[in-house]
């Protein structure tokens, strides 16, 4: 059973990566618009106590709280990111 689950669970885990790709953008001057929108949802997001927030880490086979530690060390750190997060 666990198998058959597993392409969604990676689906779901690639929203959370992605989610903190965005959070952690840095995104130049000349390219700013809904760049700098997206970096703030993506960032409040990470940080929040939404339902769907819950729900994509439940999908993911992943802690919600696990992810929200993370973020707020990211955001305590300027929201830069560490060697190992960058792509």
């Amino acid at each position: 059973m666990d198998e058959e689950l597993e392409p969604e669970r990676r689906l779901w885990g690639a929203v959370v990566l992605q989610a903190f790709a965005d959070a952690t953008s840095n995104i130049p001057k000349h390219r700013r618009g809904n760049e700098v929108q997206i970096r703030a949802t993506a960032r409040r997001w990470l940080i929040s106590d939404r339902w769907d927030f819950y729900k994509v880490c439940e999908m993911a086979g992943i802690s919600p709280d696990d992810v929200r530690e993370f973020a707020r060390k990211l955001k305590s750190d300027g929201w830069r990111r560490s060697r190992q997060f960058r792509k």
